[in-house]
């Protein structure tokens, strides 16, 4: 008893979406709302033309190889409705990110955690120590699991999905959008 959106910029893929959905019997008229159009977009729409009752539960964002750069998106998210469907279900959005990842060189961080860097790095301004070159120090980063857990309360999790290649996986990183996390996107840095 779910309502499942979906979105895809391939109008291929959302014909088959529905082909899909008929050959399992499933009620397209109401359990299922489609739609053909950019990702970045979509997200935008999901957090603020709805209500709080219209917050998504889970938001799965699968395509590996663009889904953490969709997050910039969540800055328009309303905190209030945020705020709103937690009080009406006593938790937050969930986001389900898979991207590819390899392990750093240097600091030899496993692909989880370059993954969660990944994803963090798309939510937060990335500060820290640079290199005479200005670029970050790696190891000035390795920890953003710890800041999104600790500063917004974020409930990071990961998942090795499978090797792609040698040295690269697909990972899914999932995090709760939380009103403060939303906020910081914003500018609100207190």
């Amino acid at each position: 008893n779910c309502t499942v959106l979906a979105n895809d910029w391939n109008p291929k893929a959302i014909e088959y979406l529905k082909l899909s959905i008929t050959k399992n019997g499933l009620d397209t008229s109401n359990q299922f709302q489609l739609s053909c159009g950019d990702a970045y977009d979509y997200l935008i729409q999901l957090g603020t033309d709805r209500s709080a009752e219209s917050i998504p539960d889970h938001i799965l964002m699968n395509f590996p190889l663009e889904a953490p750069s969709f997050l910039g998106a969540l800055r328009w998210w309303s905190s209030k409705f945020v705020l709103e469907k937690y009080k009406q279900t006593q938790r937050y959005p969930r986001f389900h990110v898979y991207t590819f990842a390899r392990p750093s060189g240097k600091d030899q961080n496993d692909e989880e955690e370059v993954a969660v860097n990944l994803v963090a790095n798309e939510l937060l301004p990335v500060m820290g120590e640079r290199d005479e070159d200005d670029t970050l120090k790696t190891s000035s980063i390795r920890y953003r699991r710890v800041e999104l857990d600790d500063d917004f309360e974020a409930k990071v999790s990961t998942r090795l999905v499978r090797d792609v290649a040698p040295g690269k996986v697909v990972v899914c990183v999932g995090f709760s959008l939380t009103p403060r996390l939303i906020r910081y996107m914003q500018g609100d840095y207190h």
